[in-house]
């Protein structure tokens, strides 16, 4: 995917839904999308945990991605029950990819998680980073 098509996009769901409802519209979205691929062209059968997941997404950003702006994920912390994750996401809010590892995470039946950002280019930060615990149930 064009980041910069994608942001085209994302500006207009902002627009539309305002302040108020636009930032959760795009949480949403963001957590949505593993899902969608699940029921249309699958993940490989390797992935079994959340870590697993979470380290697949990055790679899979990166190979499904276009743009100047796209980089690597950067995987500072790996290990069962927390990852913190520098994230290049150009073209998108940080909504999304909140949304997007939130997904992830209730796809693998996991009720009690945190996604929290902990740096965030749009507050001046070089790169925004999300440091991501759960709890096996």
């Amino acid at each position: 995917y064009d980041a910069s098509v994608i942001e085209a996009v994302f500006q207009v769901a902002e627009k539309q839904y305002g302040n108020l409802m636009g930032p959760t519209v795009i949480k949403v979205m963001g957590r949505r999308v593993y899902p969608t691929i699940a029921k249309t062209v699958g993940f490989p059968d390797s992935l079994k945990t959340p870590l697993d997941w979470l380290e697949w997404e990055g790679n899979s950003f990166l190979n499904d991605h276009q743009g100047r702006d796209v980089m690597p994920r950067k995987f500072l912390i790996t290990e069962p029950g927390h990852v913190v994750v520098e994230a290049s996401i150009p073209g998108y809010t940080c909504l999304l990819t909140e949304g997007v590892f939130e997904g992830i995470l209730e796809m693998c039946h996991i009720k009690t998680y945190n996604v929290t950002q902990t740096r965030c280019v749009k507050k001046g930060d070089p790169i925004c980073e999300f440091d991501i615990t759960w709890k096996a149930t």
